[in-house]
């Protein structure tokens, strides 16, 4: 099967706002730019808008001198550069404890006031010391939740939409890569190789949600119905009980990728599913 690729979104800083981009340098670890900054608490323990909803109202831009520029929804800015990231911390990520570059004093107190929590900037480092668990021995991981592309379909998007009152667009699951073209919804499941211009990319697993899709990424308010979520755990416990052939009892919305090479995307890059 063969489509192109009609969107790519990347990062920079988990959980802050994402931006859209037309290429995109792919890494085994993760896009160039995407989830190489991290905010945790005093203590090294990465926050995310699961905690503060509002982080999904910032926005976070990378230039080429690898300069990281925040900016507030009150449209208040800080940039600081990777160089600046001197002291080394440890931080954590889920269950991963690994080491990283943290940011100056003077960002992490602006950070914290227009946060409103004490909390710290850090850089991944130009080589990453998180382990990409499950995987292989030889693997890394940026600051993402569990690897390091995430792949979503306008179809299942479209079926997901069909049955609430309210749509949600694409920006509620912060996909890397969203593809469309004439299938099934949810058949991106049962996909396992994956080609897009120039890389390889093996199925990891599929995506498996949590109650941060129910954050309006536009208002930073959560749903008083528990929507999407709600539905979208109904459609594949209904799809389970019919038996339909590769379908999820999970609350899935996408699959995770790895790259088996690094190279170049683009915007109407061939996709070659399998």
């Amino acid at each position: 099967m063969i489509t192109t690729l009609q969107s790519i979104f990347h990062y920079p800083v988990k959980s802050l706002g994402g931006n859209r981009t037309k290429v995109a340098k792919i890494y085994p670890e993760g896009m160039r730019h995407d989830r190489r900054w991290l905010i945790t608490d005093s203590d090294g323990r990465f926050i995310t808008a699961r905690q503060y909803p509002q982080m999904l109202l910032w926005q976070a831009h990378i230039n080429d001198q690898q300069h990281l520029t925040l900016t507030t929804p009150k449209g208040e800015h800080k940039t600081v550069s990777t160089q600046d990231c001197e002291q080394i911390t440890a931080v954590t990520v889920w269950k991963d404890s690994f080491i990283a570059h943290t940011a100056p004093d003077t960002i992490n107190q602006w950070l914290s006031k227009h946060l409103e929590t004490p909390c710290l900037l850090h850089y991944l480092g130009d080589d990453s010391q998180r382990p990409l668990t499950g995987y292989n021995d030889n693997s890394k991981l940026t600051f993402a939740d569990s690897a390091p592309y995430l792949l979503t379909t306008q179809a299942s998007l479209a079926a997901l939409n069909q049955q609430l009152d309210k749509p949600v667009t694409m920006t509620h699951f912060r996909p890397n890569f969203v593809i469309e073209g004439d299938f099934t919804p949810w058949i991106e499941d049962q996909w396992r190789d994956i080609r897009i211009g120039e890389v390889q990319f093996e199925f990891l697993k599929c995506c498996t949600r949590c109650v941060m899709i129910n954050i309006d990424p536009k208002t930073g308010e959560k749903s008083v119905t528990h929507q999407p979520f709600k539905t979208l755990q109904r459609i594949h416990r209904e799809r389970a009980n019919i038996n339909i052939e590769g379908t999820r009892t999970e609350t899935v919305f996408g699959i995770h990728l790895v790259a088996k090479n690094s190279g170049t995307i683009s915007i109407d890059s061939a996709v070659y599913l399998a």
